[in-house]
């Protein structure tokens, strides 16, 4: 039972032997993706081959996000290159029959999934050795897109062993996302590259960032970086890094965890036929799949065949190329940008899809050849998130101001026309004054007026009227979500927050956890959230320790 206290213990404690650094070309962790039904469903659009696809996608982002860091593996190292090898790629296409299982419609006995109960059954998945197992859903939850184990002493994270609970075994190296929000919604590609990559974050041992100038910066200083204690919006540079807390943190783990499972770059390079991904060397792979109709098991087409629709999108299931009439990539909510896209019918590979431009995008925006140009974009502006919690869902941009010698990131004054199409639950109204009227842009003017040089100052004071425009419903802000304009703080970090084992208070706090006996943990754990307290076997200071 969620609310019941219960006790687990690490089966095999991890060794607790330090690697030399710099000494080893480890750097990569397995990472195994699974795809329940309902993200099969509805983000694949029950396409194994498109899931697929997606998937590997999100695996060459994330990777490249994370190679790119320089992890501080010692107070004088920092070193770059860790990232993840794709170990296997898992898709349901069914539900799974036995309630409770974390592929099946409901809970044990038809109750609705929580965050919490969803975490538990993945945590009970029958799956091979793997570094890090990710699971990838479509369940709304109120508030919450993620969750993930953290790198803790004894287990959790990469690299953990199972544990052992009530004569059960269970992973300690899982995490999950959810590509809709409560409403329903789905998210954007991009917002969910980052929950995945802020989850993936805990497991390699990074805690959320403190409330410091150094990690957790304005927005008028590059914004909040990717351990952030609340969502990110992907607006700021600093969205797609780690902060320096997290670069020493990771570190740390690293330093103890990758020579216990992690690989050399070599075998990234080596064919690892069965993956579902096509690595050099491979003509095709099917999942190891052994009545393919056109891959084998050792990743050749078979005779008469000239691509498979596993890896290619232009592929017919007769694996035979498609007619130039196929549509090999269709529009989607991910990115209104881009439309279907069409084969060319000369060869199997996709040429893309169409690039759209002058749809309607997120936050006002509006898209330019297949890119979401945002509204402050369009004025040669950056788009921030502002840090004041009363401002933080409008739409704010990064602003030259006399006397600063950093932009600072403020709420945009808008003059909207009377006739402007626009729902009254997507701006705020303002008072107008004489000395904001001279520094707004025209919103909702017609190609007409521009022609003839727009309105007329004094046009402004009868025509227009200024507003705070809004950003999107379920769009994170400073201390939540936002909701019609106003930020709503969500209760005990709950969004993308899983809590438990570990969110480090110092950085000194890593390495003597990890110095210590193995652990033993009672968990307390309501619906919301988890209150997890480690013991030293000795019996010593007790402390509190977050997963988010």
């Amino acid at each position: 039972q969620e609310n019941e206290q219960w006790t687990n213990r690490a089966s095999h404690p991890l060794p607790r032997t330090k690697r030399t650094v710099g000494s080893s070309d480890n750097k990569l962790c397995s990472l195994t993706f699974v795809a329940d039904y309902m993200f099969f469903k509805n983000v694949g659009d029950r396409s194994e081959h498109k899931t697929t696809r997606i998937i590997i996608t999100l695996f060459h982002r994330l990777n490249a996000l994370y190679q790119s860091a320089k992890f501080l593996l010692d107070e004088t190292v920092e070193e770059a290159g860790y990232g993840f090898l794709l170990a296997d790629i898992i898709i349901h296409n069914s539900w799974t029959k036995k309630l409770g299982h974390y592929n099946a419609p409901s809970d044990v006995g038809g109750k609705v999934w929580t965050a919490v109960s969803l975490s538990n059954a993945f945590n009970r998945a029958d799956l091979k050795d793997t570094c890090l197992a990710h699971l990838l859903t479509y369940r709304p939850f109120m508030g919450i897109l993620g969750r993930a184990w953290t790198a803790a002493p004894g287990f959790g994270g990469i690299c953990s062993p199972k544990v052992r609970q009530n004569d059960e075994e269970f992973l300690a190296n899982t995490g999950w996302t959810t590509y809709v929000d409560h409403s329903g919604r789905r998210l954007l590609n991009a917002m969910a590259e980052l929950i995945t990559a802020h989850e993936l974050g805990h497991n390699w041992g990074a805690a959320h960032d403190p409330d410091t100038d150094e990690c957790s910066p304005s927005a008028s200083s590059r914004g909040k970086y990717l351990m952030y204690a609340h969502s990110v919006g992907g607006f700021a540079e600093n969205n797609y890094k780690f902060s320096p807390c997290s670069l020493r943190t990771i570190g740390a783990t690293l330093a103890i965890r990758a020579p216990l499972c992690f690989v050399g770059s070599s075998e990234a390079t080596i064919g690892r036929c069965g993956n579902r991904r096509l690595d050099p060397g491979e003509e095709c792979d099917a999942g190891g799949a052994l009545n393919n109709g056109c891959c084998t098991p050792n990743c050749k087409l078979r005779p008469g065949a000239r691509c498979s629709p596993w890896n290619h999108d232009c592929c017919t299931s007769d694996c035979q190329i498609s007619t130039s009439s196929s549509v090999c990539s269709e529009s989607h909510t991910g990115n209104p940008c881009l439309g279907a896209g069409r084969c060319n019918g000369t060869g199997p590979v996709c040429p893309g899809p169409t690039l759209l431009t002058g749809v309607p995008c997120a936050e006002h925006g509006l898209c330019v050849l297949g890119h979401c140009q945002s509204y402050c974009g369009r004025h040669g502006l950056k788009t921030c998130i502002c840090d004041a919690v009363n401002e933080s869902c409008f739409l704010c941009c990064l602003i030259s101001v006399p006397g600063h010698r950093d932009p600072i990131c403020k709420p945009m004054q808008h003059s909207l026309l009377p006739s402007a199409d626009l729902n009254p639950t997507a701006y705020t109204p303002i008072k107008s004054t004489k000395n904001s009227i001279d520094s707004v842009r025209d919103f909702g003017q017609s190609d007409m007026q521009k022609k003839s040089g727009g309105l007329k100052k004094s046009e402004l004071w009868t025509s227009k009227s200024l507003v705070f425009l809004h950003l999107d419903d379920h769009r994170p802000c400073t201390t939540g979500f936002c909701m019609h304009g106003v930020c709503q703080a969500s209760k005990a970090n709950l969004i993308l927050r899983f809590w438990g084992l570990y969110d480090k208070v110092s950085d000194n706090a890593l390495g003597e956890l990890y110095e210590s006996h193995s652990v033993l943990l009672y968990v307390f754990s309501p619906l919301i959230a988890s209150d997890v307290y480690v013991y030293r076997r000795d019996g010593s200071a007790k402390l509190p320790f977050l997963i988010g």
